[in-house]
């Protein structure tokens, strides 16, 4: 879904068929869009999801000298997933494990943390040495990161359900607006299903590939008697 779709629903979800929608650069067309804006930061910086749709693997920096190693992260990074890696510069890949600051060890070899605000910084939990294959590597951060913010009118939608940012941005709009206050609570029961319904599809598995059951296959050992 364009922006220009979503700010046509959400004029018909606030004004029926009552009047046009606002056109570009009109006082409600810029509040509508910073409201669709909000609702795709709300959406991203959700502590309880780890949205598929905002995963990405982004370069961070070049590893350019031996010594403590600390980068800058992309200032739209939320989160990361599983790992950080560095790609050298023979193509081999060298995987760091993801602690948490407090677990750093002054030898943690192998090992990376997360510090900071504004930007949150990659600190490597141990020097890297003058002989070190990752000097001149590339430092990737496969993570979660905050979609761009929506300014065209051809700009799609960052959701995985545009239907539920288009009843959010228009509840909040209401929320906001004696004029259409009172569709305000119906509208958030409509954006709030629409989101567990998101919500509970981002957790499913892929379609057609069943997850793999751990299971015991030793063979149990009975003492005599116990037959």
């Amino acid at each position: 879904m364009f922006v220009s779709e979503a700010i046509s629903k959400i004029n018909y979800a606030l004004r029926g068929v009552d009047d046009d929608a606002p056109l570009v650069g009109d006082d409600d067309y810029n509040q509508w869009l910073s409201a669709l804006n909000s609702k795709k930061d709300d959406y991203a910086n959700d502590v309880k999801q780890r949205w598929a749709a905002t995963f990405d693997i982004k370069s961070v920096a070049t590893v350019v000298a031996a010594g403590t190693q600390i980068y800058d992260l992309p200032v739209d990074f939320i989160a990361p997933s599983d790992e950080v890696y560095v790609v050298d510069t023979n193509g081999q890949r060298h995987s760091f494990t993801l602690i948490k600051p407090q677990q750093r060890q002054r030898n943690g070899s192998g090992q990376v943390f997360i510090s900071g605000v504004n930007p949150k910084k990659l600190n490597f939990s141990a020097d890297i040495t003058a002989d070190s294959p990752l000097i001149g590597g590339t430092i990737q951060a496969p993570g979660y990161y905050r979609p761009a913010d929506m300014t065209l009118p051809t700009d799609e939608l960052p959701f995985d359900d545009p239907n539920w940012a288009v009843m959010a941005a228009a509840a909040e709009i209401a929320f906001g607006d004696a004029v259409y206050e009172t569709k305000a609570a119906d509208l958030t029961e409509k954006a709030n299903e629409l989101y567990s319904n998101m919500a509970k599809a981002n957790r499913v598995l892929t379609y057609g590939n069943a997850r793999t059951v751990p299971y015991n296959n030793r063979q149990q050992i009975t003492s005599p008697g116990q037959r």
